[in-house]
């Protein structure tokens, strides 16, 4: 009797709210609904969205013969809570174009591909793949290319004790007593040389992105986990 005693005052507002200001005493007396109004209105989904992810990157993500290959799914966000970027980490070789393995034997003649990535980037939704590896010299670096093989950057870690004194008096000002974790060094073509450092302070991982020297980004790592409804058989 309780759920029934709380359900009916809900009832009574909904019909309120649907005659008018007086309790409802015969049918006629509420106002003819608007045409628009005739024809009955969809059913609501059980549950609302509050936004969407790329549809076709996600039912690829989804195939079965996927999702067994796949290390994790990383998002970047503006701070207005827009996608930057959507990366699928996965070991799948087959969703990596040949013209971009031929760019990464190209760059790192004779090194091990130890990763892949898949990638969602900006509001072209630009599709761009990068490439984990091992080089020849033991040096751990990553390149990305278009699916036609276009270079667009290469990033290598580096030893945080090689970091320019004004990268390390940078890092000391923004977090004083965070422990730099790691450093790596992008280029781009045509593009000035970038720094980026992950430091962690108080158990939050944050990365400082600097450009010839100067700070021009700082983003802060937040572990996420996801569910992906998939079809019913």
């Amino acid at each position: 009797m309780r759920d029934v005693s709380r359900l009916i005052p809900l009832l009574l507002l909904s019909v309120t709210l649907g005659c008018g200001s007086e309790p409802a005493q015969a049918p006629a007396e509420c106002p003819e609904p608007a045409k628009a109004a005739e024809a009955p209105a969809p059913a609501p989904s059980e549950e609302p969205s509050i936004g969407a992810l790329d549809k076709a990157f996600v039912a690829a993500m989804a195939e079965p013969a996927s999702l067994a290959k796949i290390e994790k799914l990383e998002l970047e966000l503006n701070a207005d809570g827009s996608v930057r970027e959507l990366a699928l980490y996965h070991s799948d070789d087959a969703r990596i174009p040949d013209a971009v393995k031929a760019k990464v034997d190209e760059v790192y003649p004779g090194a091990k591909i130890k990763l892949f990535e898949s990638e969602l980037e900006g509001p072209e939704r630009k599709e761009v793949f990068e490439v984990e590896v091992e080089t020849a010299d033991g040096q751990e670096c990553e390149i990305e290319a278009t699916a036609a093989g276009e270079l667009i950057y290469t990033e290598c870690e580096i030893e945080a004790e090689s970091l320019d004194d004004a990268i390390k008096a940078a890092v000391k000002a923004t977090f004083p007593g965070g422990e730099l974790k790691e450093a790596e060094v992008v280029e781009r073509p045509g593009a000035a040389k970038e720094t980026a450092v992950e430091v962690e302070v108080d158990g939050v991982s944050h990365k400082l992105v600097f450009v010839s020297g100067e700070l021009r980004r700082h983003a802060v790592e937040i572990k996420a986990e996801i569910e992906l409804d998939l079809p019913l058989p």
